[in-house]
């Protein structure tokens, strides 16, 4: 570590108008990469500066500041995302009280800049709880002596941004708990909304040396005594893939041996969530309690807490809004009542909901056959779709223009901005948070006994596996006709057809059987999407459908005309061409009806396979004369051109006399077989 003076000499040369000051930095979980110098607003000259810092250290550096007098702190990050940790104390070096602590809010970018001016105040316990509070006081350094928490209590560590005097680091922390606004330095990990009440919360770090350490604080004393039923209760944020484990200890005996009361590991998920302990079962006595945090194996492993109340135990519903309310209530037990209409298949679905009302779910109609949706107007409510969205994904829209597989737009699933690791077709839908659907409705109470849905869809990822999609009925799901495969991803779609639209990718026909509904009335029809990232994550991938068609098989629905094969002449100008074609999917008992008709319009034959054609293009047509199915395919028979000669480079001899028999002609021909 190195810091420069480079004021004037009268400025380091301590006078009755000067302070003695420390600026203390607590470099942070990268010391390396960060820096700072301190300005005299008055003349602009900087007086002291520093750099080069080993991480998670603190540093002195000692200067006479005039006093009064105004300064500003400009602090520099090499890399540019913030100190991660770090901060800055101007410290009065006559009573050691902190007067100022600067750069907590640095936690993004390169720079950042803080001003104090001094006299910095009358140093001193400043809160009002404390037993020894100084009115007079105006900084609080520290001093507050406090006697057992014998009341309801809230620590939201607002204290001037600082660790609260109730709570305490343990001296022999591997990594201490560290007061934090915002987020926290890592991605992926800590709390992407800030604090759960007020500004600030403590946290771990575990980027730099924070990993595979120990963390724990304290409360001395709490008495039992002052409640009927005593409790502690708190908001966690355990958030991140190596989270380690977060372990809240009670002591009986004043922090000589400590018993486990509650424990959670790994992670739970960008968000936070309510932990309590009933205390009624420590008796009456005087306890203390530890926050006691194992950080996991990287820099994915900041936990944070926040709001630690001791109360009663009156958990209960806190919410205003909830069936169950009660306002006497202190802490949620998540027993919260929530009535709706839990029918995913009603245009009012309530996805909060937990009581499930019937009476209360409202339908959009039923499609009818034939069924088909081309959505172009990119009106869900319109076409009668009814969605749901996991938590954690952006779910459905419509396409752009560009993007639709057909047309102009197209059904489109995209995911969410958060890391979500690749899955495979086991573990897809597994996460209701990262899925997506839309549902339908068709009326198959009029059909016949065949009945199928078509459709066009076109997977596309980032990273290969990450986008997901399968088809339910009544909330089953189904195996895909032609293929017999349920789930697919961006690796398996069925693939063959490329859109014409500028930035689509490949797509392909979809075919599933509703045989098994048919006669029903109100047959539901579900596409489910799992998609890992959206746009903004960076690695996006989508799941785009289009051209939805349900519809009754009759006999002529798949009844098709193709030719089987064909031969042409040999010979210009002969007969020795045949071809044959077949009715596919026929359902005709009594035989499907050919004709071969010439170009000139003449019935050539009237057989599936026929001999003897000559050179021509015949348009041959079948009829199931059963069921009225017509279809018509076209067979192309050719020949070689007709023999000649090549003039060009065909050549006479004359003889040399009459009648003699000299002469000679020859001829290249050209044609023939």
């Amino acid at each position: 570590m190195m810091f420069a003076f480079v004021a004037a000499f009268a400025l380091i040369v301590s006078t009755v108008s000067a302070t003695v000051v420390n600026v203390q930095t607590y470099s942070g979980a990268w010391g390396s990469e960060v820096s700072w110098d301190l300005v005299e607003d008055a003349t602009g000259l900087t007086l002291l500066s520093g750099s080069g810092y080993a991480s998670g250290n603190f540093y002195d550096a000692y200067i006479d500041l005039p006093d009064p007098g105004s300064y500003t702190l400009n602090m520099y990050d090499s890399f540019g995302d913030g100190w991660n940790g770090g901060y800055v104390n101007i410290i009065d070096s006559l009573s050691g009280g902190i007067g100022y602590t600067l750069g907590t809010g640095f936690t993004t970018g390169s720079s950042y800049v803080e001003s104090f001016t001094l006299p910095m105040g009358t140093f001193g316990c400043t809160d009002p709880a404390a037993l020894n509070y100084d009115p007079l006081a105006t900084i609080d350094d520290g001093s507050c002596v406090y006697g057992c928490i014998a009341s309801d209590t809230t620590e939201s560590f607002e204290y001037a941004g600082a660790f609260g005097a109730t709570w305490a680091n343990d001296p022999a922390n591997t990594v201490d708990w560290t007061v934090n606004s915002g987020g926290t330095s890592s991605s992926n990990t800590g709390p992407t909304t800030g604090a759960y009440d007020g500004t600030y919360y403590v946290y771990t770090e575990t980027s730099g040396g924070g990993s595979n350490s120990d963390a724990r604080m304290s409360v001395s004393c709490v008495d039992l005594s002052a409640w009927t039923t005593p409790a502690i209760s708190w908001q966690y944020h355990m958030y991140g893939a190596t989270m380690g484990t977060l372990d809240v200890n009670i002591s009986t005996d004043g922090g000589l041996t400590w018993t486990n009361a509650w424990s959670l590991s790994g992670d739970q998920g960008d968000q936070w969530s309510l932990g309590f302990i009933d205390l009624s079962t420590y008796g009456t006595g005087q306890i203390a309690v530890e926050f006691h945090m194992a950080t996991g194996t990287s820099f994915t492993s900041d936990a944070c807490v926040d709001m630690i109340q001791f109360s009663e135990l009156a958990i209960g519903c806190t919410d205003p809004f909830a069936d169950n309310y009660d306002p006497l209530a202190l802490i949620s037990d998540g027993s919260c009542l929530y009535t709706g209409c839990l029918d995913q298949f009603a245009s009012n679905f309530c996805g909060t909901c937990n009581v499930n009302d019937p009476t209360l779910c409202t339908y959009y109609a039923c499609g009818t056959l034939n069924y088909s949706e081309t959505v172009e107007s990119e009106d869900l409510t319109a076409m009668g779709y009814t969605t749901t969205t996991g938590a954690l994904v952006d779910g459905l829209t419509f396409s752009s223009a560009a993007n639709a597989l057909i047309d102009t737009v197209s059904l489109e699933f995209t995911g969410g901005g958060t890391f979500y690791g690749t899955q495979n077709s086991g573990t897809a839908f597994a996460d209701p948070n990262h899925n997506a659907t839309t549902s339908f409705c068709v009326d198959l109470s009029g059909s016949g006994s065949d009945v199928d849905l078509r459709f066009d869809a076109g997977l596309e990822s980032a990273f290969s596996n990450c986008a997901w999609f399968r088809v339910k009925v009544n909330g089953v799901e189904q195996n895909e006709l032609n293929t017999g495969t349920a789930i697919f991803s961006d690796q398996t779609q069925i693939g063959g057809s490329v859109s014409t639209n500028a930035s689509a990718l490949n797509y392909g026909e979809y075919m599933y059987d509703l045989d098994a509904w048919a006669g029903q009335s109100n047959v539901y029809i579900t596409f489910e999407a799992m998609v890992n990232y959206n746009v903004g994550y960076g690695f996006p991938g989508f799941v785009r459908i289009d051209n939805i068609d349900v519809y009754e098989v009759t006999p002529c629905t798949y009844y098709e005309l193709t030719e089987l094969f064909s031969f042409d002449n040999v010979c210009n100008g002969d007969a020795l061409g045949h071809a044959m074609v077949l009715a596919q999917n026929s359902y005709s008992t009594s035989g499907d009806i050919y004709a071969w008709i010439s170009s000139n319009g003449s019935v050539y034959a009237t057989t599936q396979q026929v001999n003897n054609l000559v050179a021509d293009t015949y348009t041959v047509t079948s009829t199931d004369p059963d069921n009225g199915c017509p279809s018509s395919t076209t067979v192309t028979i050719t020949e070689p051109s007709a023999v000649g000669a090549d003039t060009a480079t065909s050549y006479f001899v004359n003889t040399s006399s009459v009648n003699d028999s000299t002469g000679s002609i020859n001829l290249e021909p050209t044609g023939g077989a």
